[in-house]
């Protein structure tokens, strides 16, 4: 399913009403742009995104090459969540320790509002 920013289901609402699949196409404005936390070109324009794709799934599986080349096909801005773990998160997974929800807490939060001032800045 696809959540929109602007036009997001009311809590407690079914949201079965929306399609859970939605087809993908390569046909965005020309003024879009690709956002990589690494590799960002500012001086573009974008067009006024109002969805936040989340692309999951167990680790190793391609989840970011698979999301990388749905921005990049589509024009639009990409996220790897991964580099917004805190120090302390990225200890606890160098030593094979599993995160709790407790830890993810805090990232989950920073991805929120990152994925909002994408929203804002596009």
């Amino acid at each position: 399913m696809m959540l929109s920013y602007e036009n997001r289901p009311a809590m407690g609402q079914n949201a079965s009403t929306t399609p859970d699949v939605l087809p993908i196409s390569a046909s965005t404005p020309s003024s879009s742009k690709t956002m990589n936390r690494t590799s960002a070109d500012k001086s573009q324009s974008a067009s006024n995104h109002s969805h936040i794709w989340l692309v999951t799934g167990p680790a190793g599986c391609g989840k970011s090459t698979v999301a990388q080349s749905i921005a990049n096909a589509l024009k639009l801005p990409f996220i790897e969540g991964d580099e917004f773990h805190p120090p302390a998160n990225v200890e606890k997974m160098s030593k094979g320790i599993p995160l709790t929800d407790a830890d993810r807490w805090d990232w989950l939060t920073t991805l929120r509002e990152e994925a909002l001032r994408q929203l804002v800045d596009s």
